[in-house]
């Protein structure tokens, strides 16, 4: 019973090594998808460009492509483009 435990011990304490080299879940397929739609809406609302909207949404979120937020950020990227939308919306 002591060496299984002590062996149980062992794989758990590589637990934390393994969820670091995995690393953060990036959006979904589905999040991604709703991201494109959400930039669509802000670009036929405002006129800027795609490439603004991108470049804002990155700047906001510290990544380098959209695709790389990680997937707990999910509901911060919803409330950015509601108030982005929301802020046209009254202009």
């Amino acid at each position: 019973v002591e060496s299984q435990l002590e062996a149980h011990k062992q794989v758990l304490n590589l637990v934390p090594e393994i969820l670091e080299r995995l690393g953060p879940q990036t959006l979904t397929d589905e999040h991604q998808q709703a991201i494109r739609e959400y930039a669509k809406q802000l670009h036929e609302l405002t006129d800027r460009p795609y490439p603004t909207i991108w470049e804002d949404l990155k700047t906001a979120f510290r990544v380098a492509k959209y695709a790389n937020i990680p997937e707990l950020d999910w509901p911060r990227v919803v409330k950015w483009f509601q108030a982005q939308l929301e802020q046209k919306r009254k202009r």
